[in-house]
């Protein structure tokens, strides 16, 4: 998967590249590098903003993976995009 950012004040604005028979997106921000604190997980689609509670002139660092959903319901994981980061203004 790869992303996309466009930084903004207060909010960080993201497309994902599309990942053929994906059912979805999960996006994981944190302001660590190694997302082992402060983290935050997102299931979305492929575009839309990050923007709650975000801070200003603040490194957020962020990852993406596409997920293919079972007629069951369970859900399959793709691998982490590389670790992209973001700085608001």
């Amino acid at each position: 998967t790869y992303v996309y950012w466009l930084t903004t004040y207060d909010n960080i604005t993201y497309k994902l590249n599309c990942v053929k028979n994906a059912s979805g997106y999960q996006i994981q921000i944190s302001t660590s590098k190694k997302f082992n604190k402060n983290k935050t997980t997102i299931f979305s689609g492929q575009t839309g903003t990050i923007g709650s509670n975000l801070l200003k002139k603040k490194r957020y660092y962020i990852r993406a993976r596409a997920y293919y959903e079972t007629p069951l319901g369970e859900k399959t994981y793709g691998k982490w995009s590389s670790v992209k980061s973001a700085k608001t203004k």
